[in-house]
């Protein structure tokens, strides 16, 4: 199965396994392998493409920023 990523037009495998946590969340489910230790887990098992699309910046006066990369015209933008 795949599915359209519609800000980008790319396709998308979908995977069917166990793995959803029954009393968390709404019942949807993404995957963010980069960004979740869960996710990680379940990619590096079924040797998924892991793509970054928050980036951390710590300062010297140790301000932390996060931008969004790898994410077309949403690059630059903060993810909250």
């Amino acid at each position: 199965f795949v599915a359209t990523n519609p800000l980008t037009n790319e396709e998308v495998p979908v995977y069917i396994c166990s793995y959803v946590l029954d009393d968390y969340g709404t019942g949807v489910v993404m995957g963010v392998p980069a960004h979740d230790e869960r996710d990680q887990i379940v990619a590096q098992k079924l040797s998924l493409p892991v793509r970054q699309v928050i980036e951390t910046t710590e300062s010297e006066d140790g301000t932390v920023t996060s931008q969004l990369i790898n994410s077309g015209s949403f690059d630059g933008l903060s993810p909250s």
